[in-house]
C-alpha cells in the first residue's frame, strides 16, 4: 500500500434479522467501500452511511476536509458530484473512493487609506497582497451606508486573504479562496456598500453598476482559463456551526489567470466552483418542458461564458480547452452543472456552434472565447422549445418574458429610482413587500436583497434582487404600490424592472413649448431638484403631436385638487378653459379631462383659490368696449359653475357719476374679497406706482372699489410687467424693467391688500387727488437678467419663486429662488435653466406626497 495514500475500510453489512431478532447475519455479501485521501496528511476524508429501507446497499455521505494549507480538489470514483467536498456514493459491494487535495493560497492582509466626499473618491486606490488577492476601489466610487449618506473624510480599507480550509465543506461549490473586506469609519458600526452610481448614471438602463472590483489569481491554483468560478458572501448563522452563504456573482478564470468580481459590500466572502459532469447522454434535468439557445460563430470556440441577456448576471461557463484546436469533434459531450439551476452545454458543427440546453425559457447572451484567441459577445438565438425526442423547434418563442407560465433562470432585478422619501420608506414600499411573497418564513436567509442604496439629492436609488423563477411580471405585481398614482414602471425587460415614484417633493417647473421631441405643442415639466433627466425617464409632459396644445396663454395649478388649468385656443380658434388633471402622474400625448365653454379672444390670466375650490378668469376682451371682466367659477375642481363676475369699478373718484370700465393686471383672492391691482397713474402732479382695487364676492352690482394707490423711488417710473400673489405670505411679487437703476428685479411687496389714500383737494387749483400710500416692499436681482416673460410662486413659510426670462442674446432661461419672501438685494438663482426653445408660461406644480 503506498505511503502517500490512506485507506479507511468500511464493512457495510446490513442485516434484517439483526435488527428484529438480535440473531446472526444472513448469507448476503458485504458491501466494501473503500475510501482514501492524497496526499499523505493534505487531508481527510469523512463517511456517513444513511441507509435506504431494509436493502443491504446504503447512500454513503463523504465529506472531504483539508488540513492547514491544503483544498479539496476532486474525488476519482463513482461518487454523484465529483468536483465538490460535499458528495455522496451509493454502497454496492465493492467501490473505491478517493478525495484528491492541492495546494491551497496563504493567508495575507493589506490596508489602505481612502479619502472621498460627495462625489465619491478623489482617487483611485489598489489594494495587492503579495502572491494573493487584488481589489481596486476606483476614482469615484461612492461608498454608501443603507439608509443614511456617509459623512466625507478618510476611511481605512483592509483586504484580507485567509486558508479556505478554514471553511466548512459544502455540497454546492469546491472552496478555491476565501477573504475579508473590511472598512473602518469613525462612528459608523454598519456595513457599507461600494457603488459606482452617481446622480447621471442612475437613469440610464445600461449602466451596470458595480462595486469595488477584486481579484483572485485562481490560475496559480491550477484553474484553467475559462473555469466557471462563483463568489459567495457570508451572511450569517443558522444557529449551529454551519455557514450561510449567498450567491453574489459569478465569474470565469480570465486568459491573465485571474477571475475578478465586484464586491458590492464590507464582509466575508467565498469563491467556489460550481459541481459539473460530463455526459454523452442529454440529461432531462427532471423537468419539461426544456428549452435550447444556441449562438454560432465562424471560428471555432473552446469556452463559453452565458449570462442573463438583460441583467448580465452569469448563468454558467463552459470549457472545452481541453481538446486540441485541431480534434474537436463534430458534437463534443453534454458538459451538465448540476445544483441550484441545472443545465447543460455542447459545441456542435465542430465547434463553431454552442447550444445551451436548461428548463429555463430566458433569452441568454454569451461571451464566446475562440480557438484564434480573440472574445466575441452577442445575443444568443432563442429559446427554442425541446420535444420529447430531443428536437428543438425551428422557431423561437416570441417574447418569452411574457409567458409567465414559464420558468425563468437568474433573480430579478427591481430598480427603484424615487423622487421623495427615504430607505425606510423604500423597505416599507419595496422590500418587506416583496419579502412576504417571496419568502416562505422557513427561509433562514431572505429571497430578497437589497444590493444597492443611494441617496439623491431628492429622494434615492435603490436595487433590490429577488430570487425565484417566476416571472418578471409576477414579481412586479407582488408590489401593491405600483398601484399607487405617481408610481410606475417605466422599463420591464427580461428579468429587469425600472420603476419610477414621482410621488411627492419638491416642485417641478412647467414650460410651455416644443415637446415629444419637438413634433408637438405642449407643457414640459423640468425638475430643478432631482437634477434626472431623459434615459429612463424619458420626456416628462402634456400635449404632443396628436393632442396639440396651440395658443396656450396662461396655466395655473390647483395644488388642493392636483388640477392644472390652461387657456388656449380650441378647435375653433377661440380661447377657451381646460383642465387637466393629476399632471405630474398622468402625462403623456393626451387630451385635457375637462373644460369650461367660456370662449373670448381675449382670456389672459387664471388664478386659483384651492381653499374655496374657486377659479377666476381675467377675460381683458369682453366685447363692446366694456374692458376687463373677472369671472368666477365655483365648484371648480368637480362641477364649475359661473358664480359671479367682476365688471366695472363702481367706485374710483369722489362723487363719481357713472362707473368706470375695469382694467386689470393681477389677481389677489384672500379670503371672501377679490384685490384688483393693476398700473396706476396720476398727470397732476405727476406719479405711477400700482393701484389696488377691491371686490366682495357676491356683491350685487359687480363693481370692485378703490382703495388705494402706492408709488415707488426712482427718477423715472417703473416699468411693471408678469406678477403672481401669494396668498399665504400676503406678497405680491411683480417683476420690473427699471429705467432708474438699468436693470430687471422683482419687487417683492408685502401686504397689497393694507394700500390706502386719502383725497386730497389742492386749494389753489381746486384740483384733488389720491395721496400715495407707502409700500413696504424689497427688491430681488440676479446676475444676467433679462425680460420678464412670466412669474410663478409656491407658497409656503419658505416660497419658491420660478422667474421666466428672455435674454438679449434670445436665450430662454428659467431661474428658481429659494426663501423669495424673506430675500432681498442681489441673488445668485438655486437653478438656471437654459431652454432651447422660447418660452413665455411658467408654472410651479408641487405634487401631492404618498398617503
Amino acid at each position: 500500500m503506498p505511503l502517500d495514500r490512506v485507506f479507511v475500510r468500511m464493512l457495510l453489512l446490513f442485516c434484517l434479522m439483526v435488527l428484529l431478532l438480535t440473531e446472526g447475519c444472513g448469507s448476503e455479501s458485504k458491501p466494501i467501500l473503500e475510501l482514501a485521501a492524497t496526499p499523505f496528511g493534505a487531508g481527510s476524508v469523512h463517511a456517513s452511511w444513511v441507509p435506504e429501507g431494509y436493502a443491504a446497499e446504503g447512500t454513503v455521505t463523504l465529506t472531504a476536509l483539508p488540513t492547514s494549507g491544503w483544498r479539496f480538489d476532486h474525488w476519482e470514483g463513482p461518487v454523484e458530484e465529483p468536483h465538490v467536498p460535499v458528495t455522496t456514493v451509493t454502497a454496492s459491494r465493492y467501490a473505491s473512493v478517493t478525495a484528491f487535495f492541492s495546494r491551497a493560497a496563504l493567508p495575507g492582509e493589506i490596508e489602505g487609506i481612502v479619502e472621498w466626499d460627495h462625489g465619491g473618491l478623489r482617487e483611485e486606490v489598489s489594494l495587492a497582497i503579495p502572491d494573493g488577492s487584488a481589489m481596486q476601489l476606483a476614482a469615484g466610487l461612492r461608498l454608501l451606508l443603507l439608509g443614511d449618506p456617509l459623512p466625507d473624510g478618510p476611511a481605512k480599507v483592509t483586504l484580507r486573504d485567509r486558508g479556505v480550509w478554514e471553511l466548512p465543506p459544502v455540497s454546492f461549490a469546491n472552496w478555491v479562496w476565501t477573504f475579508d473586506v473590511a472598512v473602518e469609519l469613525v462612528g459608523v458600526e454598519d456595513d457599507i456598500l461600494f457603488s459606482t452610481l452617481s446622480d447621471q448614471t442612475v437613469v440610464d438602463p445600461q449602466h451596470r453598476s458595480s462595486g469595488a472590483w477584486f481579484s483572485a489569481p485562481l490560475g496559480v491554483l491550477g484553474l484553467p482559463v475559462g473555469a466557471e468560478v462563483s463568489l459567495y458572501m457570508l451572511e450569517g448563522s443558522s444557529g449551529s456551526s454551519t455557514p450561510l452563504w449567498r450567491l453574489v456573482a459569478s465569474s470565469a478564470v480570465e486568459a491573465d489567470g485571474n477571475a475578478r468580481f465586484s464586491v458590492p459590500r464590507a464582509g466575508s466572502y467565498a469563491v467556489g466552483r460550481p459541481p459539473v459532469r460530463k455526459t454523452n447522454v442529454a440529461s432531462s434535468l427532471e423537468t419539461s418542458p426544456i428549452y435550447d439557445c444556441v449562438i454560432q460563430t465562424q471560428t471555432p470556440m473552446n469556452r463559453v461564458k452565458v449570462l442573463e441577456d438583460s441583467t448580465a448576471e452569469v448563468f454558467h461557463a463552459w470549457l472545452f480547452t481541453d481538446i486540441p484546436p485541431g480534434e474537436m469533434p463534430e458534437t463534443t459531450q453534454w458538459v451538465v452543472f448540476n445544483g441550484p439551476e441545472p443545465s447543460m452545454g455542447r459545441l456542435e458543427n465542430y465547434g463553431r456552434r454552442f447550444r445551451v440546453r436548461s428548463s429555463y425559457a430566458n433569452l441568454f447572451a454569451a461571451a464566446c472565447g475562440l480557438q484564434n484567441g480573440e472574445t466575441i459577445s452577442a445575443t444568443m438565438q432563442g429559446p427554442y422549445q425541446v420535444n420529447p425526442d430531443g428536437e428543438p423547434s425551428s422557431v423561437p418563442i416570441v417574447d418569452p418574458y411574457a409567458h409567465c407560465e414559464l420558468i425563468f433562470a437568474g433573480d430579478v432585478k427591481l430598480v427603484v429610482l424615487a423622487r421623495a422619501g427615504n430607505y425606510a420608506s423604500f423597505v416599507s414600499d419595496v422590500v418587506r413587500p416583496l419579502r412576504a411573497v417571496f419568502d416562505s418564513g422557513s427561509e433562514i436567509t431572505s429571497n430578497v436583497q437589497v444590493s444597492s442604496f443611494k441617496n439623491l439629492t431628492e429622494g434615492y436609488y435603490a436595487e433590490v434582487w429577488v430570487e425565484t423563477e417566476r416571472c418578471t411580471r409576477q414579481v412586479a405585481d407582488a408590489l401593491p404600490y405600483l398601484q399607487e398614482e405617481g408610481v410606475s414602471i417605466a422599463l420591464m425587460r427580461g428579468r429587469l424592472v425600472y420603476i419610477v415614484d414621482r410621488r411627492g417633493g419638491k416642485p417641478y417647473v412647467a414650460v410651455y413649448g416644443p415637446v415629444a421631441q419637438g413634433t408637438g405643442l405642449g407643457v414640459r415639466f423640468y425638475d430643478p431638484y432631482w437634477e434626472l433627466q431623459g434615459e429612463i425617464l424619458g420626456e416628462h409632459s402634456l400635449g404632443g403631436r396628436n393632442h396639440m396644445m396651440r395658443g396656450l396663454v396662461d396655466m395655473e395649478y390647483d395644488c388642493a385638487h392636483d388640477i392644472l388649468w390652461v387657456i388656449m385656443k380650441d378647435e375653433n380658434g377661440l380661447f377657451n378653459l381646460f383642465r387637466y388633471d393629476h399632471p405630474i402622474y398622468h402625462f403623456g400625448d393626451r387630451p385635457p379631462d375637462g373644460r369650461i365653454n367660456a370662449p373670448s379672444f381675449g382670456l389672459r390670466q387664471l388664478c386659483v383659490d384651492p381653499d374655496g375650490d374657486r377659479l377666476f378668469v381675467h377675460d381683458f376682451d369682453a366685447g363692446a368696449n366694456l374692458g376687463d371682466v373677472v369671472r368666477v367659477y365655483g365648484q371648480a375642481s368637480t362641477r364649475p359653475e359661473l358664480c359671479d363676475e367682476v365688471t366695472h369699478v363702481s367706485f374710483h373718484y369722489p362723487n363719481q357719476p357713472n362707473p368706470e370700465s375695469l382694467t386689470v393686471d393681477y389677481l389677489a383672492p384672500i379670503q371672501n374679497t377679490l384685490h384688483l391691482i393693476r398700473r396706476y397713474s396720476v398727470i397732476d402732479p405727476p406719479g405711477a406706482g400700482l393701484g389696488l382695487f377691491a371686490y366682495t364676492l357676491g356683491s350685487v352690482d359687480h363693481g370692485a372699489r378703490f382703495r388705494g394707490w402706492v408709488a415707488f423711488g426712482g427718477e423715472e417710473s417703473t416699468t411693471f410687467t408678469r406678477g403672481v400673489y401669494s396668498k399665504r405670505s400676503n406678497v405680491l411679487y411683480v417683476a420690473a424693467d427699471d429705467g432708474w437703476n438699468g436693470s430687471t428685479a422683482v419687487y417683492i411687496v408685502h401686504r397689497p391688500n393694507d394700500w390706502q389714500s386719502d383725497w386730497v383737494t389742492d386749494p389753489n387749483t381746486g384740483h384733488g387727488f389720491w395721496l400715495p400710500d407707502a409700500p413696504r416692499y424689497s427688491l430681488l436681482a440676479w446676475p444676467n437678467p433679462g425680460g420678464v416673460q412670466d412669474l410663478d410662486v409656491v407658497e409656503g413659510t419658505h416660497e419658491i419663486l420660478a422667474v421666466c426670462q428672455q435674454r438679449e442674446t434670445g436665450q430662454v432661461e428659467i431661474l428658481v429662488f429659494h426663501n423669495a419672501n424673506t430675500s432681498t438685494g442681489f441673488q445668485e438663482p438655486f437653478c438656471r435653466l437654459t431652454l432651447m426653445h422660447p418660452a413665455r408660461v411658467v408654472e410651479l406644480i408641487n405634487p401631492p406626497g404618498p398617503p
